[in-house]
């Protein structure tokens, strides 16, 4: 297995929710070993979050280990400073204040391990007026002005009157979701059919695809074993042919067979659906439409568009 960036390196977590386990999900994601810190009994506040199985928890918590400590008492600081004497980063998403005091503030740990350096998310910093508020996102894009900004560009393209198709106003960007991969048995047919759906109903401007990447303790009804990345690859590949292709979600997985409801991992969704196809080939570039030429291995839009503009003038020759 190709070693990370961070490799070698461990940092201890002890935060909940997204600010700072998501730095800890970054350093994971490069090769650290990050060992995380929640409260006994309920554990981070992320597993509740969304119904069902909180996939939310699954991400923010992918490739790292977990164990829990009652950070309130004196047998667990002591073994934070355990844990601190052998690690390379802590990182600690509390109200400024909260780890001084348990004990475990920077001067203590720095006593106990010189080379540590500490990694403190809070909404204000950890000093100033406002450092002892607690700080989430959205109060912060409003103390930092964004949300003012936002509604006023809100304002600005109302007031000119640029409506782009009848997407429903929910954010100004548009709106896109993610579907992980992996999680559960559903094939890439079931996968795409519902991204073609989310498109064709819902106008949604984009669906991402991740991969699952299983985490330790988690629950029995997830698997234990990732997904190969070269499915999501595919998945992405196959969307594409799909909003600007002109393909359907059935025409790019087989209808039978071991294979029914898969996309090849070994080639590409179009090259696959023209190696079934074979009696639509050789095309006629010079006579045949876009939408058969687009389907032509190798040719993407930009280029079928120059083919399509270049035959108006003369005859298109491949030497």
């Amino acid at each position: 297995m190709a070693q990370g960036a961070l490799d070698g390196l461990r940092l201890i977590e002890m935060g909940q929710l997204i600010a700072g386990p998501f730095c800890g999900q970054l350093m994971a994601d490069h090769g650290a070993e990050v060992i995380k810190i929640e409260p006994p009994k309920v554990g981070d506040a992320m597993r509740n979050w969304g119904q069902g199985i909180p996939l939310w928890f699954s991400v923010v918590a992918r490739n790292k280990k977990s164990i829990t400590l009652n950070l309130r008492e004196k047998e667990g600081q002591a073994i934070v400073r355990q844990l601190a004497e052998k690690a390379d980063f802590l990182l600690e998403n509390f109200r400024p204040g909260t780890l001084e005091r348990w004990n475990l503030g920077w001067d203590d740990l720095h006593a106990i391990n010189k080379a540590l350096i500490m990694i403190r998310v809070s909404g204000y910093g950890q000093s100033g007026p406002y450092s002892s508020r607690a700080g989430y996102g959205g109060i912060g894009e409003a103390m930092g002005g964004m949300r003012q900004r936002s509604q006023s560009g809100k304002e600005e393209r109302k007031d000119r009157k640029r409506v782009v198709g009848k997407t429903p106003k929910v954010y100004a960007s548009g709106q896109s979701t993610q579907m992980i991969v992996g999680a559960d048995g559903s094939n890439d047919d079931t996968i795409l059919q519902r991204s073609d759906h989310l498109y064709r109903s819902y106008r949604l401007n984009r669906v991402y695809y991740s991969a699952f990447s299983p985490i330790p303790s988690a629950s029995s009804i997830l698997p234990l074993k990732a997904p190969p990345l070269v499915r999501e690859h595919r998945l992405y590949q196959a969307d594409w042919l799909l909003r600007f292709y002109g393909f359907g979600v059935r025409e790019l997985t087989p209808k039978s067979g071991e294979a029914q409801g898969k996309l090849d991992l070994e080639i590409d969704p179009k090259l696959a659906w023209a190696l079934r196809h074979r009696e639509q080939f050789p095309v006629d570039l010079n006579r045949a439409s876009r939408e058969e030429i687009l389907r032509v291995p190798g040719l993407g839009v930009r280029n079928v568009d120059r083919i399509l503009r270049l035959r108006r003038w003369q005859q298109v020759r491949v030497d």
